[in-house]
């Protein structure tokens, strides 16, 4: 019996092969892959401007915010404050700088706001890379293989100021005015600018900025009474982040007034009525409240004072009868004066 066999063919590049010949294996070559790289600069030391030290550590973007990648460790910058990531998956990116040496500000992002990108623009400023999707395996071009990404950073040193708190001179009473000086700064105050701002601090501790107390020195006001009064001082210098230090609290108090009257005539006819002026000082703080007069222990007239008077103010006695009368001046005090009292001085009043 004669047996007939048939062979099964498939197709391989075009040759016909029986079944019984292996295929080869196709070869699978890596894909390529990114580069995140940059260097990490010290603006205050030109001949020398890599930050040594710096940790580098890179971020990707997860679809909602920017995490660790955990398929790299973090990286120390060397002396040239180089860094560099490879084998980076294509996608966005960002990179963190944390001081290990103690010398910058502990944590500093590329962009120009220094804080962590929080989307995927990469626009310049923005802090974020993209690194592309690698092309497919048959292209032999150079643009099969992404360029490398760019991320550099300017990291500022830190100033201190632990050496002494800003120091605060002057009498804490209402009029009076206080100056402020630094204290003790590293770098030296002296090398240093500074920018100043007073604070009121209530009875909880809060602290409030006070609009357009920005100079060194400052006048108390009645405001302040009865509150703390504090200065925060901002040390500045190019390639340092700007540090602030705070003076001791202390409470404002109200200030001493006196108060002084003065007749126009000490003598006068009975169909006169007597004019007197009275006076309340300190002038550092136009007075206000009620100044009253009393005659012989009664009172006669009384006013309320305006700042614009500063302090002065003068009044017209009712008719007197025949005799010699005590006169004095009250000043019952504001919210930043104490209230104080004439002396005496007499009137007399004739036919």
């Amino acid at each position: 019996m004669r047996v007939r066999t048939h062979l099964l063919a498939v197709t391989v590049a075009g040759l016909v092969l029986p079944t019984s010949v292996a295929l080869a294996p196709v070869s699978a070559e890596p894909l390529p892959t990114g580069t995140v790289q940059g260097t990490a600069s010290d603006a205050d030391d030109p001949a020398d401007p890599g930050a040594l030290g710096v940790q580098a550590r890179l971020y990707r973007w997860d679809g909602s915010a920017f995490v660790p990648d955990t398929e790299h460790d973090p990286q120390v910058t060397e002396r040239d404050g180089g860094y560099l990531f490879t084998g980076v998956a294509d996608g966005f990116y960002t990179v963190r700088f944390s001081d290990t040496t103690f010398t910058y500000v502990p944590t500093t992002w590329p962009g120009t706001t220094g804080q962590m990108p929080t989307g995927t623009s990469t626009a310049e400023g923005s802090g974020v890379v993209e690194v592309p999707a690698p092309v497919s395996v048959g292209d032999r071009t150079p643009s099969a293989f992404p360029e490398p990404q760019q991320l550099d950073v300017t990291v500022l040193k830190q100033l201190s100021n632990e050496g002494a708190a800003p120091v605060v001179t002057g009498l804490r009473r209402v009029g009076y005015r206080l100056s402020a000086t630094p204290g003790g700064w590293n770098p030296d105050a002296s090398t240093l600018t500074f920018a100043w701002q007073w604070q009121r601090v209530d009875s909880q501790g809060n602290a409030r900025d006070i609009p357009g107390a920005t100079a060194s020195t400052y006048a108390l006001t009645a405001a302040e009474v009865g509150q703390g009064i504090r200065v925060r001082a901002t040390g500045q210098r190019a390639g340092y982040a700007p540090e602030s230090g705070y003076s001791d609290e202390t409470e404002v108090k109200r200030s001493y007034s006196a108060t002084g009257v003065r007749l126009a005539y000490r003598r006068i006819h009975a169909t006169s009525r007597g004019r007197v002026r009275v006076t309340v000082t300190p002038s550092t703080a136009p007075p206000t409240g009620t100044v009253t007069v009393k005659v012989d222990g009664r009172r006669r007239v009384a006013t309320t004072l305006k700042p614009t008077q500063a302090g002065s103010v003068a009044l017209l006695l009712p008719r007197l009868g025949r005799g010699t009368h005590r006169v004095v001046a009250v000043y019952g005090g504001s919210r930043g004066l104490y209230g104080s009292t004439s002396r005496v001085t007499t009137l007399t009043v004739v036919r």
